[in-house]
């Protein structure tokens, strides 16, 4: 369901739309593509529970994105598979809950021991863009994003991304 909604996101045009949102707010950070796909494999590791769902929505709809801004392959790529290696980690995960299974120990103390260390190494993915993309502009070059009004950030965030998560939420619900 994941690789479909990452696919009908992509040919709707919808996926650009809520990264052009995301990309106003978060203004002149460098390389904030590559930030932008840390934080949604992140939040789509708390709702798919799958490694391959999660990498292949965000490869399908932030790689040609990164591409056409110029990133290159290390800074485009990257953060798909780092993000989607946090689904490992980070409950719901499907090999925690085999893990736990085969080693015999609860499925809910292993889940939950995750949690902090999967959000410590998204954070810690985070940083080594931010400081990867100072010394190496090149990898991820500049652009410019035009200063927008809080008010139409908000009514473009309430109309572009709050129904994507919505309809995400509803499904893992």
């Amino acid at each position: 369901m994941f690789i479909l909604l990452g696919d009908v996101m992509l040919e709707s045009g919808l996926a650009i739309k809520m990264l052009d949102v995301m990309n106003k707010w978060l203004g002149r950070i460098p390389g904030r593509l590559a930030l932008l796909t840390i934080g949604f494999c992140t939040i789509f590791s708390t709702m798919s529970g799958s490694q391959m769902a999660t990498a292949s929505m965000m490869g399908k709809t932030l790689t040609p994105e990164m591409e056409k801004r110029g990133y290159r392959k290390e800074m485009s790529l990257g953060p798909i598979m780092g993000g989607g290696a946090l689904d490992m980690i980070i409950p719901p995960s499907n090999l925690a809950v085999l893990l736990a299974a085969i080693a015999g120990i609860s499925v809910g103390k292993l889940l939950i021991g995750g949690f902090i260390p999967g959000l410590l190494l998204a954070s810690l993915y985070a940083g080594y863009i931010i400081i990867r993309c100072k010394l190496d502009p090149t990898i991820a070059p500049p652009y410019e994003v035009e200063s927008t009004p809080l008010s139409i950030k908000l009514k473009e965030t309430g109309i572009y991304v709050f129904p994507v998560v919505a309809i995400i939420f509803l499904v893992m619900g």
